[in-house]
């Protein structure tokens, strides 16, 4: 039933794939980031609870800025 749907939107298997493969590698580098952002924290003397909200700010920010970049 999937592969019918988007038989009848035009879409072919291989740009189903390579759209969910940029996706994957979009979320990766989203997470990287914020890791590395809360790496970079974890070296200034930010309490913990700092350290944790702007975490989650950072993936926040990162997943609305990349559904942002999908909306049609």
């Amino acid at each position: 039933m999937l592969f019918k749907l988007y038989d009848f939107v035009g879409v072919t298997m291989i740009e189903y794939l390579v759209f969910f493969v940029l996706l994957g590698i979009l979320i990766a580098s989203n997470l990287v980031i914020a890791v590395l952002d809360y790496r970079k924290q974890t070296r200034r003397d930010i309490p913990p609870k700092q350290k944790r909200r702007n975490f989650i700010k950072n993936i926040f920010l990162g997943s609305f800025d990349l559904f942002i970049s999908f909306w049609p």
